[in-house]
């Protein structure tokens, strides 16, 4: 019985040796090497852990072979891994490592000018592991400042060590409105619940070939990897050059499992990439992350006549994805989904509750904030009691602990199919990204020092969301919006930074003195 995170990737290895894991840079690398690699990252880090020392283990890497080594290799030693994405600012990522307190750090040597930037900015140095192979660091590589290297062991030194499945296997850090990100805690039971379902959902086979889009701090990431490595599959590593022509990605890889968020799938529609039966290899077609519509469905149903196409949706809190809906063209749901398609219904042991504010269940067909629960439910917020226990809820009547979502859906018909309507606050999906605009406009207030701030998604007629504009309040000739954006840039990843920003004297008020949302958004459209 598998479970850890890891059980299957292991099982993988000791069966097929010299099958192939994993194909990125052009290189494939086989079951039995990347278990060598990462059993020597796991038997360096069990050796130096401290007795006291939490079992988080930050990861700083890159789309190659060391860091999917140097992943494995911290689940194998009993750690969780937090991973930081190469695209986060350096501000961005020791906020996190100071609220995880992270001791360790395994890193890339192409990151180690990442790492000398991030240095200052943490509150105790961390020790250091260069990822590959557990070779230790090159004199022309020299670590910078006075960090101390992890003396690296032999693969065999590796002893497997007890975990219990409730343990963390890896810390997400998402958007916070606050301004500051929330670190998601997902344990090893929440993970292996949804790769049961999924791979019995999809049939997946040691012949299969998985796209990999998704970076390793996005969750979606964990769904490429490890349904891969748990039945023997092959992981494909698109390029760089892959990443500007993804349908040629389709053949060069020869992926039979395709997964991504709908932006690429909008982008290969608009650069008319999606050709009749072009895609005649893939047999699995999967979309989460934001509203999946319905043109790009049935584009991409002409363009993969042969793959059955689900709509993913899950909240990080809820692992990975939760509900799920087979694309059908069904007349009635899709009228009723409003040009977007459902996103269906729970996963097998996934509960649904559709309440109002005071938490009570709505009548069927009415609309309601969003709460579920089952073994997916993560455990909490990292360190944050306060925001934990306002997400995580046990409402009346109920006995279990659900987590509220923040977005408003309804049942339709028989089925109780779920239709998405939106959000209830103002955190949105760009490109497939979590984004709460509250951390946005607290970063333009930091950076510019305007007190009236309000940062929407654009347009505003849009099903899924592809950038946000942002209004100040402030005399237009004390912003500088390039430099503005400049500086956003140096805190937010580039998705959540602005791609307009405009300069008011004055917003405009509601009755109540707020901000007027509704007149922003007519003054800016009658701008447009």
């Amino acid at each position: 019985m598998r479970e850890l995170l890891f059980d299957g990737f292991v099982q993988s290895w000791h069966r097929t040796p010299d099958a192939i894991a994993l194909e990125t840079g052009g290189s494939c690398h086989s079951y039995g090497a990347l278990g060598a690699a990462a059993s020597a990252v796991a038997a360096t880090l069990a050796a130096h852990r401290g007795a006291s020392e939490p079992d988080i283990v930050a990861l700083l890497g890159d789309r190659d072979a060391p860091t999917y080594a140097a992943l494995l290799g911290i689940l194998l030693s009993g750690s969780a891994y937090l991973p930081l994405g190469a695209a986060q600012p350096v501000e961005r990522m020791a906020d996190m490592l100071n609220r995880a307190a992270c001791t360790v750090l395994v890193v890339a040597r192409s990151r180690l000018g990442t790492l000398a930037a991030l240095l200052p900015l943490l509150e105790q140095t961390p020790r250091v592991l260069i990822a590959e192979g557990c070779d230790g660091v090159a004199e022309r590589d020299p670590l910078p400042g006075a960090v101390a290297m992890l003396e690296p062991r032999a693969a065999a030194d590796w002893a497997p060590r007890e975990i219990a499945p409730g343990s963390p296997a890896y810390v997400m850090f998402t958007s916070g409105s606050t301004g500051r990100p929330k670190g998601v805690v997902i344990t090893h039971a929440n993970v292996r619940h949804f790769l049961e379902s999924v791979i019995a959902r999809y049939g997946f086979s040691s012949s299969d070939r998985f796209s990999h889009w998704f970076e390793l701090d996005f969750d979606l990431s964990v769904f490429d990897l490890f349904a891969a490595w748990d039945v023997g599959a092959t992981v494909c590593v698109p390029s760089a050059e892959h990443g500007l022509a993804p349908a040629r990605f389709v053949a060069d890889a020869r992926l039979s499992v395709w997964f991504s968020v709908p932006s690429v799938g909008r982008m290969m529609m608009r650069r008319r990439q999606l050709l009749a039966a072009r895609f005649r290899s893939l047999r699995v077609s999967l979309f989460c992350g934001e509203a999946l519509t319905r043109d790009l469905v049935e584009a991409w149903a002409q363009a993969a006549p042969d793959s059955i196409i689900d709509n993913l949706y899950g909240p990080t809190e809820l692992t990975l994805a939760c509900t799920v809906y087979r694309w059908q063209s069904d007349a009635a749901l899709e009228a009723a989904a409003l040009g977007g398609v459902p996103i269906g219904l729970p996963l097998p042991g996934m509960s649904v509750l559709v309440v109002d504010d005071a938490l009570r269940e709505v009548q069927d067909g009415a609309q309601g904030e969003l709460l579920m629960c089952g073994p997916q439910l993560a455990s909490g917020y990292l360190h944050d009691v306060e925001r934990t226990a306002a997400a995580f809820v046990v409402p009346p009547g109920q006995t279990q602990r659900y987590y509220r979502t923040g977005d408003r859906v309804s049942r339709h018909g028989e089925s109780g199919a779920l239709l998405f309507h939106g959000r209830l606050d103002h955190q949105i999906q760009v490109r497939g990204v979590r984004v709460e605009v509250g951390e946005v406009e607290a970063a333009i207030r930091a950076c510019c020092g305007a007190s009236s701030v309000l940062v929407l998604p654009w347009p505003q007629a849009a099903v899924a969301v592809e950038s946000l504009v942002a209004v100040i309040e402030a005399d237009a000739a004390t912003i500088d919006v390039r430099e503005l954006q400049k500086a956003l840039r140096l805190r937010l990843p580039d998705v959540m930074v602005p791609r307009q920003i405009v300069v008011w004297t004055r917003l405009p008020l509601n009755a109540n003195g707020k901000v007027d949302r509704g007149a922003v958004i007519k003054l800016l459209a009658a701008q447009s």
